[in-house]
């Protein structure tokens, strides 16, 4: 790693998000997507391949007379970027080359919620990855993502049970300290939700709600392929609908109900292990779908969106179970001519640190 990031003017950033999403691509068809000039997209992609961003890939032949013109496609080692998701027990480091390809996926326990132990814990995880950095050009920084509302202009976090003192800290200075690198942050759920954006090829580019069932209860709103943020960076924050006091729709609450019917210990660690009756599944699902089913009405009003995907570490055939129960739900919004969204179970590994990788990635490109 040696070379520095750049500083790409617009049309480069356009051209290379172009690519990002098309895939290999030729000049010709690159030229009018990106509203430029022809000679001017040969100077972009010029200067892309000369920063090591792109390169030349394999010849194409659209029909036309002539040499077979080379196609454009990202450069896998011409940049990476980390993730760290920190959860209420672990550490998740996750790397991910130019095309988004997962190069380090890592998870190791966390014994404490000292903030200070965590971050050094978390040092020394870079630390003994450094080499898988060494063969790529460049490192555009390190994406944090973790569990937590915001407050004071999206610089602070409202506390979370579990991990309390990470609400009083500023995120970016304490891995600052440990890294040279451009420091990123978000919560969870926003994380998690880019990651959908950006990996999950069945959802819609118009843009989804997405709802992050884990101890707790987040969620996200996404158009265009970005996570909108709201003044605070809390746009989505929809865990404020289902207060800890209460039932809610959560996998801690799922643990919960399992342990108290004789399943399980009430940790949410230990919820893939179990064999609960299907009968007491679906007594949960049914009572947690008419919750997520009014959250999802008013979502309709708001935002009218193309799809709705359940997220988390509640198990995936829990959560189909809720998409099925709210593809059925009798919803206010409907009897007014408004449409359901389509709704999803996503199936998507390790989200939230995929999520924390692409946030230097998403910083980078438009």
């Amino acid at each position: 790693m040696t070379a520095p990031i750049p500083d790409l003017i617009p049309s480069e950033r356009r051209v290379l998000e172009l690519v990002r999403r098309h895939g290999a691509i030729s000049r010709a068809r690159l030229s009018p997507l990106a509203q430029v000039t022809p000679s001017t997209l040969t100077r972009v992609a010029g200067s892309l391949l000369t920063l090591g961003l792109v390169r030349e890939g394999a010849r194409h032949n659209d029909g036309r007379k002539g040499v077979p013109e080379q196609l454009l496609e990202l450069d896998p080692q011409g940049a990476m970027t980390y993730g760290l998701s920190i959860g209420y027990n672990h550490l998740h480091l996750m790397a991910l080359d130019f095309t988004g390809r997962i190069i380090l996926d890592r998870v190791e326990p966390t014994r404490s919620d000292d903030p200070q132990v965590v971050v050094t814990h978390a040092r020394s995880m870079l630390a003994a990855h450094r080499p898988v950095a060494e063969r790529y050009a460049r490192v555009l920084g390190l994406g944090i993502a973790l569990p937590g509302a915001f407050t004071e202009g999206g610089r602070r976090r409202l506390p979370v049970p579990g991990i309390e003192q990470w609400g009083t800290l500023d995120i970016t200075r304490q891995f600052a300290a440990i890294s040279n690198l451009p420091i990123y942050h978000d919560n969870d759920a926003n994380a998690a939700a880019l990651a959908e954006a950006l990996f999950n090829r069945d959802l819609s580019a118009d843009g989804f709600a997405y709802v992050y069932l884990t101890n707790g209860v987040g969620g996200a709103l996404v158009e265009g392929g970005r996570v909108r943020q709201g003044h605070n960076g809390n746009a989505g924050e929809f865990g404020m609908c289902f207060p800890r006091n209460r039932s809610r729709p959560s996998a801690e609450d799922f643990a919960i109900f399992l342990a108290e019917h004789g399943h399980g210990d009430g940790s949410t660690a230990t919820l893939d292990s179990l064999a609960p009756p299907e009968t007491l599944v679906d007594q949960w699902v049914e009572r947690a779908g008419r919750q997520l089913a009014r959250l999802l009405d008013t979502l309709i009003w708001v935002m009218d969106p193309a799809q709705f995907v359940i997220g988390g570490t509640l198990p995936l055939d829990v959560r189909r179970k809720l998409a099925a129960v709210l593809q059925d739900a009798p919803l206010e919004s409907l009897e007014n001519g408004l449409s359901r969204p389509a709704i999803h179970a996503s199936s998507l590994n390790g989200p939230v640190a995929l999520g924390a990788a692409s946030l230097p990635l998403s910083q980078f490109l438009p």
